[in-house]
């Protein structure tokens, strides 16, 4: 009995052993597998990380890359830009430069033929000044008379009648006469009716003294002027008249 019951213990013993062992074998497989579905799903999702994480960096190398070379455009762009610019503005200088050279030329040039004319101008104003002194002292009075009489007596008798009296003449006071020598009365005569007949007017005569003239006269009718001097002759054939 006591054998039978000790059997039936250890057969209970052994069942509910291989119970438990075939229960934890269950527990354990589930465990296993949930643990391997877990690793496996760990492992997709690091894979997954892995591949978003080589995605990124690529993604910010190729950024990085684009940048790099359109920051080279634009540097390069920038340079060539600034080349251009520096170029242009030395272009705008050198030309600014020559105008303004130019121009220096130009100012130069006029003021040298400005200074020519006027040293020519004094030359030959000397050469008249000294050219009259020189006939005055060379010619003698009576030689003078006789050049007077006879620029005088061709005024009277020709330089009136082919006087061209403009349409229109201003009012003047008198007939104004500068002369080398002294006018003889008929000779005033003469002059005086002379030009009544040719403006319509009897006018005094106011005369003047000019021993500069040399010989004959200047007779003015307001802004209308005969010269029939010897010193004007000479300005005639010295070409500055």
């Amino acid at each position: 009995m006591d054998i039978s019951f000790m059997l039936l213990f250890v057969g209970i013993e052994v069942v509910l052993f291989v119970w438990v062992i075939s229960m934890l074998r269950k527990v354990f497989t589930r465990n296993v597998v949930t643990a391997t579905r877990h690793l496996e799903g760990l492992s997709q999702d690091f894979d997954q990380r892995k591949q978003d994480v080589k995605s990124m960096l690529e993604d910010a190398e190729r950024t990085y890359n684009e940048r790099v070379v359109q920051a080279e455009d634009d540097a390069n762009q920038n340079k060539a830009k600034i080349i251009n610019e520096a170029k242009e503005e030395a272009e705008k200088i050198v030309q600014k430069a020559r105008q303004e050279a130019q121009e220096i030329m130009q100012q130069a040039d006029k003021a040298s033929k400005k200074m020519t004319l006027e040293i020519e101008g004094q030359l030959k104003s000397r050469a008249i000044k000294e050219a009259v002194k020189l006939l005055s002292m060379a010619l003698p009075d009576d030689a003078k008379e006789l050049v007077h009489l006879h620029l005088v007596h061709d005024l009277v008798r020709n330089g009136i009648e082919s006087l061209q009296i403009p349409g229109v003449l201003e009012e003047f006071p008198e007939i104004k006469v500068s002369t080398a020598i002294v006018l003889k009365e008929g000779d005033k005569l003469l002059l005086r009716g002379k030009i009544k007949d040719k403006i319509g007017k009897d006018l005094d005569i106011g005369e003047n003294i000019d021993k500069e003239l040399v010989a004959g006269l200047v007779v003015s009718l307001g802004s209308l002027v005969i010269d029939v001097s010897l010193k004007y002759k000479i300005q005639q054939a010295l070409g500055i008249i």
